[in-house]
């Protein structure tokens, strides 16, 4: 039996395409999160993303639980906006949890199985 302990909630699902500065919709995104909240029995509602707190707070909504995750020798693509973002909201301070995560032993297995695989 499959038991179904809470929704889960992308934010870049949400993102307005081409967006600069970017955003969201958020009415769309209150929408998701307050129906999938309130299913019977009432649950957990997993958000994920970006901005997240900027996000959430756009919506009226805080987080319960807050996990910063912090991947190791990233670049970003959106790295004025996030700047800012990690600066004004400080997310990995008001983190509950922080986890720093890196790709780089997976990244060199993947890279190392396409090699193996071309001969």
């Amino acid at each position: 039996m499959v038991r179904d302990e809470g929704a889960e909630c992308r934010l870049d699902v949400y993102l307005v395409r081409d967006s600069d500065p970017i955003t969201w919709r958020f009415q769309d995104l209150t929408r998701a999160v307050e129906g999938a909240q309130h299913v019977p029995p009432i649950r957990p509602v997993i958000v994920e993303g970006i901005a997240l707190l900027w996000v959430l707070q756009r919506v009226g909504r805080s987080p319960d639980f807050h996990v910063f995750v912090e991947k190791d020798g990233h670049e970003a693509g959106m790295r004025d906006y996030l700047e800012s973002y990690l600066e004004e909201a400080r997310p990995q301070k008001k983190a509950n949890y922080v986890l720093k995560w890196s790709s780089a032993d997976y990244d060199r297995r993947v890279a190392e199985a396409y090699y193996n695989r071309r001969g």
